[in-house]
């Protein structure tokens, strides 16, 4: 004879699903639709300034102006371009000045900023480049990859892949301009809500160029 009491027995549809997943809603799925437009602040005190560039089909192209020396200005813009495009406006913003040094950190990239970097660089517009990709995206866009390194380390830039997550452009200019774009955004076509903060400042330059180049150095040797 057992002595184990006698146990009630528990309806498990009673249950409630505990772990289950709920259903995505169409609203979550399409947030950025509803980011508003017109986000901005000024705030003087600092010299920073924000804009939203959320209705903008090309945000590089719109970009008003270069900050001053010791200035930020913050972006919100939805993802309906490629930050890529930003090099473009800064050349077009800061002629006739040009770019001396192009640094580059990114998760992806694509054929068409390839072929955009490699035009600007055989048309005297930018020096000298160093790249960091990362390692994710030379496995998984071998092509892309191949393509931007071939075509890159031909024309003298430096081009490695490595583990990073970095997005990040920097900017060295013939008349002595030091930028740095701090950015949530590969330098590809991303359909989502994305932001970044341009600053003039050769502190900040050199700070993130001190290690990109450790990383350029190291994957070279």
């Amino acid at each position: 004879m057992s002595n184990t009491p006698d146990l009630p027995s528990l309806d498990m549809t009673a249950v409630p699903a505990l772990f289950e997943s709920p259903a995505p809603s169409t609203a979550a799925r399409n947030a950025v639709v509803g980011l508003p437009d017109g986000l901005r602040c000024s705030r003087r005190a600092t010299k920073r300034q924000m804009l939203d560039l959320s209705r903008v089909a090309n945000a590089a192209a719109h970009l008003e102006r270069l900050p001053e020396p010791g200035e930020s200005i913050h972006c919100v813009m939805k993802g309906n371009f490629d930050s890529w495009d930003l090099v473009p406006a800064v050349l077009r913003l800061a002629a006739p000045a040009t770019i001396g040094y192009l640094g580059v950190a990114t998760l992806g990239f694509n054929a068409r900023g390839t072929a955009e970097l490699c035009r600007l660089m055989d048309a005297g517009q930018i020096e000298q480049v160093d790249f960091i990709a990362s390692t994710c995206f030379q496995a998984k866009g071998a092509a892309e990859w191949a393509g931007l390194h071939t075509q890159l380390t031909a024309r003298g830039g430096r081009c490695v892949a490595v583990r990073s997550h970095a997005k990040l452009l920097l900017f060295a200019m013939s008349d002595g301009a030091a930028y740095a774009i701090e950015s949530s955004a590969n330098l590809r076509s991303c359909r989502m809500a994305e932001q970044f903060c341009m600053t003039h400042d050769r502190g900040l330059f050199d700070f993130h160029h001190s290690w990109i180049t450790h990383f350029i150095n190291e994957a070279t040797r």
